[in-house]
């Protein structure tokens, strides 16, 4: 026999990058990161290469992933609201579905979803085994779907279920990937369509799955135009600038308000999970209907299977970022729409529920159509405050100057500070807060919120803050945290103790105080003490990731290393973007000797604050 040498040692490919989709990703990266280290971040929990696809899920930043060829599907985060309303749409509008079909299992969360409402049967069609096993790692967030004796998992080909079922379906539900991922444009074909069609029970509805990011023009016309041959009732429900939903009928979609109402109250619950608390969030996403879509999709190409355009052309725009041309011309064809009357809570309501979605975008139309309702709206102007994550920043300046200009109350001045201070422009911040005292120099709001902002800052004025406070108000306990922080910066420990100490006495629930106490007797050689404080504090609030890190460093400091890292653990699950959470996951690795892992973990610090120092000092 003849052996070849080196045949058997020829390296694997590196699950890491396989699973990062670099083709998809790398492009959005800054030239002069560290390539590598951002495609392969996060924690890889699944990785497997099936017959179809290679499939792999993800946890980073706090977040899980579904990634199918290294393209993320599906997430437990920002894609929540999409996944839920893909099944909840339809089904709230059905007057009775009882048999639900959904092609493509990807989380699970669209299944767990549809099992909400009072169906009867749910058949799951998904081609690759590996995604069903993947799925697993959102148990937490599919009510454990495959599990539900009303659910039939169905592993094989979509398409050629629809084709061969034998049975009926009220609603049929198809999340495929994108058009321009290999084999996926041929579930966006007429073909397919038809398939849906035929084997919708009489009233049923097909719900469509299709996005308007890298996509041109041209190719979201010819979703719809396709769609619209074998559908001669649709909608279009705008979930995001982003996600779209096709629903279509062979008879008239129509909306009843009373089955609205009255399914919307049984899986209230569910939709609350995505911050959807009120029914208008979900009816004011209905974009365009039967005439407005064909006014849009008028002369486009069709996609089908002897001439399947999509998969061919999509790939082209794979990086073209086509998202708002894409919205604008669908907005373009609206006829007047019909004003669907909405208060101040419906307005805020929808922006929590676009924040969640991370559209910040949307969120910020909403928060800012809230406040001019009611600009007394507080709960609005802290959402608005808190899209600043990922909205256009100047514009939110601007809007906050002007109201600043027009509207100085309270409520808006303490908006514009926060925002401000969120930002690290404490200067700002201060004036804003300087001029409302003017006004009312003893107002406690005002001085608590004043002090707050310069004890991030720094600076000489704080004492001075703090003790205006205390006059004012003696037990003040914004004022005397700030007090015992001082007297700790300043090395009078004792003073600190009893002032935190007094702090607690008056609001036993003070994380803040319980958590200087705790550092207080740290520093006073009481570890016992300050161990039990630093454990109270986590006990009253397990979701206070800064209590995670102080406790994880004081565990560093007494050499506990594994200790450390559970609770550095946990406040990165908390706080993703917690920059010392991860150099204290590094610290904790080096401390216990595995330097490997710590340079790991000191390069995801380094991907949130390239300048960190500690980290820094061990990435060379």
């Amino acid at each position: 026999m003849l052996i070849i040498p080196g045949l058997f040692f020829i390296p694997r490919w590196d699950p890491e990058l396989m699973a990062s989709g670099a083709y998809k990703y790398a492009p959005y990266y800054p030239s002069n990161s560290d390539m590598e280290t951002m495609l392969t971040a996060g924690d890889l929990l699944y990785f497997k290469e099936g017959a179809t696809t290679t499939v792999s899920a993800k946890r980073d930043r706090g977040k899980v992933s579904l990634a199918i060829d290294g393209k993320i599907d599906a997430t437990d985060a920002g894609d929540m609201i999409t996944q839920k309303l893909l099944a909840h749409i339809p089904l709230l509008l059905s007057r009775s579905a009882k048999n639900v079909a959904i092609i493509g299992l990807g989380s699970g969360v669209t299944a767990g979803a549809a099992l909400k409402h009072s169906i009867e049967k749910l058949d799951v069609v998904e081609i690759s085994p590996e995604v069903v096993e993947a799925s697993r790692f959102f148990s937490h967030v599919n009510h454990n779907a495959l599990n539900d004796p009303r659910t039939e998992l169905i592993v094989g080909d979509g398409r050629n279920h629809l084709r061969y079922a034998n049975r009926q379906y009220d609603v049929v539900i198809s999340e495929p990937s994108n058009p321009w991922m290999t084999g996926m444009a041929s579930l966006f074909t007429r073909e397919f369509f038809r398939e849906a069609r035929l084997r919708l029970a009489p009233g049923g509805i097909h719900c469509q799955w299709f996005h308007g990011y890298n996509m041109s023009i041209d190719d979201v016309r010819t979703v719809i135009a396709t769609f619209r041959t074998e559908f001669p009732h649709a909608m279009l429900w705008t979930l995001t600038e982003y996600d779209f939903l096709l629903l279509g009928s062979p008879s008239p979609l129509t909306i009843d308000e009373h089955v609205l109402q009255h399914n919307f109250e049984r899986v209230s619950g569910d939709l609350k999970e995505v911050r959807i608390q009120d029914l208008y969030s979900v009816t004011s996403l209905l974009f365009l209907r039967d005439q407005e879509l064909d006014r849009f999709a008028e002369g486009a190409v069709l996609n089908t299977d002897d001439r399947p355009v999509l998969e061919f052309r999509a790939p082209r725009f794979i990086h073209a970022n086509t998202a708002d041309q894409n919205f604008a011309a669908l907005s373009a064809a609206r006829d007047n729409p019909k004003e669907i009357k909405a208060t101040s809570e419906n307005h805020r309501h929808k922006g929590e529920m676009f924040l969640a979605a991370e559209a910040f975008k949307e969120a910020t139309k909403e928060f800012r159509a809230a406040l001019a309702l009611d600009v007394n709206d507080e709960q609005a102007w802290k959402g608005l405050v808190e899209t600043e994550r990922g909205a256009d920043r100047s514009e939110l300046q601007t809007f906050f100057e002007e109201a600043l200009r027009t509207q100085s109350i309270r409520v808006v001045r303490f908006a514009a500070a926060d925002f401000y201070s969120q930002q690290g422009r404490y200067t700002r911040a201060v004036e804003i807060l300087d001029d409302a005292l003017k006004e009312d120099p003893n107002n406690l709001q005002t001085l608590e919120k004043l002090a707050d902002v310069l004890g991030l800052q720094g600076g000489t004025r704080l004492p001075q803050v703090a003790e205006r406070l205390l006059a004012i108000a003696p037990e003040n306990t914004i004022g005397l945290y700030h007090l015992a922080t001082i007297r700790l910066y300043q090395g009078r420990l004792d003073e600190a103790i009893q002032i935190a100490k007094r702090l607690l006495e008056h609001d036993p629930q003070n994380i803040r105080g319980r958590n200087l106490l705790a550092i207080a007797y740290g520093q006073t050689f009481q570890p016992e003490r300050a161990d039990a404080e630093f454990r109270r504090a986590i006990e009253q609030s397990p979701e206070n990731w800064l209590s995670c890190n102080n406790y994880g460093l004081f565990l560093l400091e007494r050499g506990k290393p594994a200790e450390a890292l559970q609770q550095f653990r946990h406040s990165i699950s908390v706080n993703p973007e917690n920059v010392q959470g991860f150099v204290g996951i590094g610290e904790a690795y080096r401390q216990a000797g595995n330097m490997r892992k710590a340079q790991s973990w000191y390069r995801k610090a380094l991907q949130l604050d390239p300048n960190q120092p500690v980290a820094k000092q061990y990435v060379k």
